[in-house]
């Protein structure tokens, strides 16, 4: 109400309580106080009544006037009225304000938390090649910015197509053990075959979506897939969040945040799978999958070192397949791949957890075997050596087999490293190939012979020095020669072509390559472990013709030698009987001449003493016929 309508009512008012206050008071007069009352006096009364109200409004009117031009403010002053209502808009403003700040300071908070979850984001990307370290800081970002309550991170393999659970927040252990997602079925299966995103939203006015969700049973609130360039590494399923106000789907913000983090999530995933990748180009044997030789030379070492510190061995054994340089010029070098792709397979079957099979080269086969003895890596070797040989091989040349030979060695036992262990091994190898192959034989339980022994001799020092070998084949020729091994012998490159079976048949003179082999003696069969043979002078060069030390010429007998035809001392002329001998013929004293009977002897025909004539019955025998009394 303005005060101009205020001042109206005072006056009227004060005009109806002056007019009713006189009709009163000269009505009251007239009656009660005058001696002779006026009996017209109530038209005069209500006249007078109405003048006083008059007159009171009008002077309660001019005294407001005056009153009011004394306060009225000056120019650019404002009145008491005007700076309350000045007052009371400024105070709804300044409440608005407030509103508008504090709704900012949040969305400034929860920037900020963004951004450090971001910033987090984008150093695990850089920093790490672990996919489990992206995916944990991943579902941190999700609880923390997104209060989820229940979601989960599932990965897609990029060859397989099978999709894993990899991380879940809110997921009971029914749940976990009936996971089963398949790409193209379900939410999830639908988001990583589209590749898009999908919201609460979207199940709501999508009928398809809403129908696969009702048949499957399973709600998403924002279900984004982890996604490159060129193919889908995941999907991040957020199911719940906590309440909020207002609409209960995803707002843009929490969209875009999703699509930031799954963006950072895929890059990091794809780096760290394509980091993998590469290490197992460099580590894996692209034909066998197996570990290559620089991946066997690392996890010795690192076991070795495990084995000293708690002090147990690790078993090592070799493999070679049986004649495989024949097979694979019989069958030819795809069929010899495919076999060397399927034997190693039978290695993946054999091995534990901690082991580590590899191909070392060609044929050549190796496992290691930490925290195992012998007897133990004998038992592994036989299984081996059984499934490759029970295997049959279906291929264009039909189905074929092969066998194997396993030669098992033990660190520290047979060597110091794994040079040492490895030629541990592949000596035993020579054994297994030496007693008909297909067979293990380890180091320690398995004997190896002298020609055993001369053949790793001659096979090493081919690689260190050609003389050398030249020598040790030499003795090797002769050893197998004297054994009758005629045809284990190997010509000498560089030196005249030798018959050896006209050697061992004595039909041919053995050459010098054989004769100089042998008087030398055989290295022995088996060293101890951890000890190196002593280093090997080389032979002293003689010039050609020239004689040994000591040598005697040509023609030349030894000291006391007898000339040809000569009779050592006391031996007899041809033809003489040494003293006492009897001339041919002769008996011996006390000897019977021929056809003369010892003495005592019955004459031919003579009865002994008591014996019955023939036909004679003894007595009391019945004559034949006669009836019994």
């Amino acid at each position: 109400m303005s005060n101009q309508q205020k001042l109206i009512l005072k006056n009227l008012l004060v005009f109806g309580v002056s007019t009713a206050f006189c009709f009163v008071v000269g009505f009251l007069y007239n009656s009660e106080m005058s001696e002779e009352p006026f009996e017209e006096a109530t038209t005069l009364f209500f006249i007078m009544a109405f003048a006083g109200g008059i007159t009171a409004a009008l002077v309660s009117s001019i005294a407001d006037i005056v009153l009011n031009k004394k306060e009225e403010p000056k120019a650019g002053e404002r009145t008491i009225e005007q700076i309350k209502e000045d007052l009371g808009r400024r105070t709804k403003e300044c409440s608005k304000l407030q509103g508008q700040v504090d709704e900012s300071k949040n969305r400034v908070l929860a920037l900020s938390s963004l951004m450090v979850s971001l910033s987090n984001m984008a150093k695990v990307v850089g920093s790490t090649l672990d996919p489990r370290k992206v995916i944990d800081i991943t579902m941190e970002n999700v609880i923390r910015n997104l209060k989820a309550t229940k979601a989960a991170i599932i990965l897609v393999d990029p060859d397989t197509k099978v999709m894993t659970l990899s991380k879940n927040v809110g997921w009971d252990a029914a749940e976990i053990q009936a996971f089963s997602e398949v790409v193209g079925e379900g939410i999830v299966g639908y988001v990583v075959e589209r590749n898009e995103v999908v919201d609460a939203d979207a199940l709501k006015s999508d009928p398809g979506l809403a129908q696969m969700t009702k048949f499957s049973g399973k709600k998403t609130y924002i279900c984004a897939p982890l996604s490159t360039s060129d193919s889908v590494v995941g999907v991040l399923n957020i199911e719940s969040v906590e309440k909020k106000e207002g609409k209960p789907s995803a707002s843009s913000e929490e969209m875009r945040l999703v699509t930031i983090l799954v963006s950072l999530a895929a890059m990091a995933i794809s780096n760290a799978r394509m980091f993998k990748k590469t290490q197992e180009w460099a580590t894996i044997d692209a034909l066998t999958g197996l570990n290559n030789r620089r991946s066997i030379l690392d996890f010795f070492e690192k076991e070795m070192g495990r084995a000293e510190k708690e002090g147990h061995d690790v078993a090592f054994f070799m493999s070679d397949i049986d004649h495989f340089k024949t097979f694979n010029d019989t069958y030819g070098h795809a069929i010899g791949d495919l076999v060397l792709a399927e034997v190693a397979g039978e290695y993946s079957k054999v091995s534990r957890e901690g082991d580590l099979a590899g191909r070392y080269g060609g044929e050549e086969f190796v496992q290691i075997l930490p925290a195992t003895d012998k007897p133990e890596a004998k038992k592994m070797a036989e299984m081996l050596r059984k499934n490759v040989m029970a295997a049959r091989y279906q291929t264009e040349a039909g189905i074929l087999s092969v066998t194997l030979c396993v030669g098992v060695s033990s660190y520290p036992e047979d060597g110091s490293n794994l040079k040492e262990v490895m030629e541990a091994a592949d000596d035993m190898l020579y054994v297994c190939k030496e007693s008909g192959r297909n067979k293990v034989c380890v180091r320690g339980f398995d004997k190896i012979d002298e020609v055993v022994s001369l053949k790793i001799k001659t096979d090493r020092l081919k690689n260190i020095d050609g003389d050398k070998a030249k020598e040790s084949q030499k003795v090797l020729n002769a050893l197998l020669i004297s054994k009758g091994r005629w045809e284990e012998c190997k010509q000498i490159e560089g030196e005249p072509e030798v018959d050896f079976k006209a050697i061992q048949d004595g039909g041919g003179a053995a050459p010098a390559q054989v004769q100089a082999a042998a008087p030398q003696q055989a290295p022995p069969q088996q060293q101890p472990p951890q000890q190196r043979p002593p280093q090997q002078r080389p032979p002293q060069q003689r010039p050609p013709g020239a004689r040994p030390p000591g040598a005697r010429p040509p023609g030349a007998r030894p000291p006391g030698a007898r000339p040809p035809g000569a009779r050592p001392p006391g031996a007899r002329p041809p033809g003489a009987r040494p003293p006492g001998a009897r001339p041919p013929g002769a008996r011996p004293p006390g000897a019977r001449p021929p056809g003369a009977r010892p003495p005592g002897a019955r004459p031919p025909g003579a009865r002994p003493p008591g014996a019955r004539p023939p036909g004679a019955r003894p007595p009391g025998a019945r004559p034949p016929g006669a009836k019994p009394k």
